[in-house]
């Protein structure tokens, strides 16, 4: 993958799996370019 991106779970333990976690990496892997853009608050993408 020519990118990487992170991301920060501020309210749960583990992100993983989660039906968000699914959405960001669907959004990663149709444009790995482009920055992962978060609309919820208590997920940090840096």
């Amino acid at each position: 993958m020519p990118n990487s991106q992170r991301l920060l779970f501020t309210n749960r333990g583990h992100g993983v799996g989660s039906l968000d976690f699914q959405q960001f990496m669907r959004l990663f892997l149709n444009d790995p370019y482009k920055k992962v853009v978060s609309v919820k608050s208590d997920i940090i993408v840096y």
